[in-house]
């Protein structure tokens, strides 16, 4: 059947494809210009990026399907469940499924895969990596399923049959946003180190962590940062896409058409319960049984069995034995979101309209996802690290530095939901405003802040939640005697999650989990006004 034609109003816009293209060419011109160790690592980086998104495409286009565009039962339920674990540290969810399939996972120990486990090398990190970015890509083609015009949809249903209206008109409008997903695989990959260490799968942000852990310093890291500039331009000419082809977020749309499932409604249920449970169920129900492991010899036998209570026991008992870690980590979530909440809200509020005054809220989103952490903490070093009496109590003696580099990686979560947030004014409201001569920076404090209260402590948790649990940006500049809880348990998984490591990553995960339900209760709690 031949396709609908497109509006401009509801397609992805062009420069969104324009950063795609702009990546493939610095790529490959980098290519000539760099030596075989940096060709090495772009290669090793896209081939982890690639697999990455061979798991987390399928899983997370599924569920976003099932969760937007059918009547599946308990679809915020699942929603909340695939949502929170977007802000759950990649070095917990390493730590998850290391506990199952690691050198001294339950299933390693119980079926002697000890010397060659299943999560290993490359299969390991491609695992770790595609599970871990699933939930973006459920988010970002979930987002793209709510903005398929709907009138297309309609007019391709007299045309064809349901089938061939998702081919020809449904997933090519999905296309942009799939590779806006791969994208975000390809983000993670690169500015992450916490699977890669663990792994030992050379990558450019592993790379750079290394050079800098061994105190080589800025001139040997430089040599890797090409790359990391080409995928920083790509993301930022596809968010700067988006963002001009935005509409006023006061419009009212209509919402998704939603397939109504009829006797495949249990299956789908079913199917969304498994891919849930894949994601979040293995690798927390890893660490529960790893926490509570027994074992014992009887008659000569090994035999193994699993304690509630010694788990409970083991859990509640790494709150105290790791209350130090707790304090530093929740000082550093505070005091990083509170930074970041100071510098996006101003950018929300000037980019609200979307269009180019949104740029620079969205260069700083793009910035934060694609450089490599460990680039971050080189910057904060770079920043603090100087010759004076002031900068060096302040570097040596607080939570300055990574409180500097948690809220750069926290605020792209934190300016989203701002923006998102006043974005939903009502144009009205602030034409009388300035009717009784209210000043733009008095319609900020007065009626910006206020409308957007919820938006903003929701950000403030996002950023709160993302910045506790940083591990690439914030390992290398933590000051003597302070050890976050993200660089503890980091350290601890290399010698493979026994049951005390298992429990304080359960307890981690707590933490992750209450600060994760008071921002969905706080997303829930906002409503947009209406015009």
């Amino acid at each position: 059947m031949p396709a609908p034609e497109r509006s401009s109003a509801s397609s992805f816009p062009r420069p969104a494809l324009a950063g795609w293209l702009l990546l493939a060419a610095v790529v490959l011109l980098a290519g000539g210009l760099v030596d075989a160790r940096t060709r090495m690592l772009a290669g090793n980086t896209l081939f982890l990026a690639a697999g990455s998104c061979l798991i987390a495409l399928p899983l997370g286009g599924a569920a976003a399907w099932l969760l937007v565009r059918t009547n599946v039962p308990g679809r915020l339920l699942f929603a909340g469940c695939w949502g929170g674990m977007l802000l759950v540290p990649l070095y917990l969810q390493a730590a998850g499924w290391d506990a199952g399939f690691g050198r001294q996972g339950w299933h390693s120990l119980i079926f002697g895969s000890f010397a060659e486990p299943w999560l290993r090398g490359w299969q390991g990190a491609i695992w770790v990596h595609g599970m871990a970015a699933a939930p973006g890509a459920c988010l970002l083609v979930g987002l793209g399923l709510g903005q398929v015009d709907r009138n297309w949809e309609e007019e391709g249903l007299l045309h064809g049959s349901g089938l061939e209206v998702f081919f020809a008109v449904t997933l090519r409008a999905l296309v942009p946003w799939l590779g806006a997903a791969a994208l975000w695989c390809l983000a993670s990959v690169a500015s992450e180190i916490a699977v890669t260490d663990l792994f030992q799968t050379p990558t450019f942000a592993e790379e750079i962590y290394l050079t800098l852990s061994l105190g080589t310093g800025w001139d040997a890291s430089t040599l890797h940062v090409g790359p990391s500039a080409a995928l920083l331009a790509g993301m930022t000419l596809l968010l700067l896409g988006a963002a001009v082809g935005l509409p006023p977020g006061d419009q009212d749309s209509r919402p998704p058409q939603r397939l109504p499932l009829g006797a495949f409604r249990l299956p789908a249920f079913l199917l969304l319960l498994l891919l849930t449970a894949l994601l979040l169920g293995a690798p927390l129900g890893n660490l529960i049984y790893k926490a509570g492991a027994l074992s014992e010899m009887v008659d000569g036998e090994l035999v193994r069995s699993w304690s509630p209570g010694k788990t409970l026991k083991q859990v509640f008992g790494a709150f105290f034995l790791y209350r130090r870690e707790f304090g530093a980590t929740l000082g550093i979530g505070a005091g990083a979101a509170t930074l970041a909440i100071l510098v996006v809200a101003p950018w929300a509020w000037w980019g609200r309209t979307g269009g180019l005054r949104a740029v620079p809220g969205l260069l700083l989103t793009s910035a934060a996802l694609a450089i490599p952490g460990p680039l971050v903490g080189l910057a904060v070093i770079g920043l603090l690290n100087q010759d004076s009496p002031w900068f060096i109590w302040l570097y040596d003696r607080t939570l300055a530095a990574p409180i500097l580099a948690a809220a750069f990686r926290g605020a792209p979560f934190a300016f989203l939901l701002c923006w998102q947030g006043m974005r939903t004014l009502a144009p009205h409201t602030l034409e009388a405003a300035a009717a009784d001569g209210a000043s733009s920076l008095r319609q900020f404090w007065s009626i910006g802040l206020r409308h957007a209260g919820a938006a903003i402590a929701a950000a403030w948790l996002a950023a709160a939640t993302v910045a506790s649990g940083d591990l690439a940006a914030t390992i290398l500049v933590s000051p003597p005697g302070v050890d976050p809880l993200s660089r503890r348990i980091f350290g601890l998984i290399h010698a493979g999650v026994d049951d005390q490591v298992a429990a304080a990553s359960l307890a981690a995960w707590l933490l992750a989990a209450g600060l994760t339900i008071l921002l969905l209760g706080l997303i829930g709690f906002w409503r947009p006004e209406k015009p």
